[in-house]
């Protein structure tokens, strides 16, 4: 009875397994039945129109044009339930939706021993989507778009040389295009009013987010046949980096009132217009002022040298105050004044209730608004002096 002849593949595993660990927790890595019943050991063999992906060095064995082609569908399904106190407040089922991958590959031939070819295949995908209805708990009885999806899609050309009837080399540029796409709720926010309590909360509304970018990577390969029953192969992948960018917006971002970056250069480019007018006006009066006291000094009266030094100290306190005000911008825009109000603010509560705890029958309002000093004595409280602007 013949016996068949079997073909023994040997992988390299520190290779292959280096290759497909690293990567970035979406990989499908599955291209062509055949090297997917294999597993990574289809490193060792290469001899399809998926080798593009598993090992280039295995496209060099293409003796004529080849075109070949795979394609899956994902369909992934998830579950989520939120429970507070007993009460199951969310109970989802991620919805239906199918997302393709694939590998698009042809060969051809240069040579007797060159092999050109080119690949197209996304080794990287996933996405899932949510009813925003069963989320309503979350968002204030609204429904908003909960969807997520990001994927990359990988050009690659590829040569291949065969160095003998024995060992092959090979190598592709890969191009790797990268996107991620989200849509969510934004979330709540707490923002300032002009009334008490002085800030409230507002749903901000629905999030949406979309980027894209491009990254480089190369793999090289190596298979060698010692005979026609045994080969083995390795192959090494050089990291890509996707640098993305994109736009993201939020329905209701007006309500956080934050100029826009255009409305924020307009309003820089003002203040330093009128910068530069307001503190050059007292610099003149100051300037004038003290060259004609230095030129006239010996011959003028003493009420008009007075009148001199009167107009310098009225531009100097003009260009004191505009240094304070620009120091208030400042700041306003570091946060450190809202923290003084909000210091202050904590100053009067606690004034108000060591007062009405002492049995102060006096009006309340305006204690610290009032531009006299008001002294409160008790025989159970200490002495409280406030003034407009401090607690002494």
């Amino acid at each position: 009875m013949p016996r068949g002849k079997k073909t023994i593949v040997f992988v390299a595993f520190l290779f292959v397994l280096s290759s497909l660990v690293s990567a970035n927790g979406l990989n499908l890595n599955g291209f062509g039945s055949r090297a997917v019943a294999m597993g990574g050991a289809f490193v060792g063999l290469a001899d399809d129109y998926s080798a593009i992906f598993w090992n280039p060095a295995g496209i060099a064995q293409f003796g004529e044009k080849t075109l070949g082609m795979t394609g899956d569908l994902i369909m992934p399904s998830s579950t989520y339930k939120f429970q507070f106190m007993g009460v199951t407040l969310v109970n989802a089922e991620s919805e239906s939706k199918i997302y393709p991958s694939g590998l698009a590959g042809y060969y051809h031939p240069l040579s007797d021993k060159l092999v050109a070819g080119i690949g197209v295949y996304t080794p990287s995908g996933l996405g899932i989507s949510w009813d925003g209805a069963d989320f309503a708990p979350f968002t204030r009885g609204q429904s908003y778009k909960w969807e997520t999806y990001i994927g990359v899609i990988s050009i690659s050309p590829a040569l291949a040389y065969k160095i003998s009837d024995q060992i092959s080399v090979g190598a592709t540029l890969n191009l790797n295009y990268g996107f991620f796409n989200i849509d969510q709720h934004a979330g709540i926010a707490t923002v300032p009013i002009n009334q008490p309590p002085y800030s409230t909360t507002v749903d901000l509304g629905q999030y949406s987010e979309s980027s894209d970018g491009w990254g480089v990577s190369g793999t090289l390969g190596i298979l060698v046949k010692p005979s026609d029953i045994f080969s083995f192969g390795a192959t090494v992948r050089t990291p890509s980096k996707v640098t993305m960018s994109g736009e993201a917006s939020i329905s209701n971002f007006q309500f956080l009132n934050i100029a826009t970056e255009s409305e924020f250069e307009e309003l820089k480019q003002q203040i330093i217009t009128l910068l530069s007018h307001e503190l050059r006006t007292p610099l003149t009066s100051v300037y004038g002022y003290t060259e004609l006291a230095l030129e006239e000094a010996t011959d003028l009266p003493p009420g008009d040298f007075q009148n001199f030094l009167k107009g310098i100290k009225k531009g100097t306190d003009r260009l004191t105050q505009l240094v304070e005000d620009l120091l208030m911008v400042v700041r306003l825009d570091t946060g450190e004044l809202e923290q003084e109000f909000e210091l202050l603010g904590s100053v009067q509560n606690d004034i108000d209730a060591i007062v009405l705890g002492s049995g102060y029958k006096g009006t309340m309002g305006g204690l610290l608004g009032s531009t006299a000093s008001k002294v409160i004595r008790t025989s159970d409280v200490p002495v409280i002096s406030v003034r407009k602007g401090e607690v002494g």
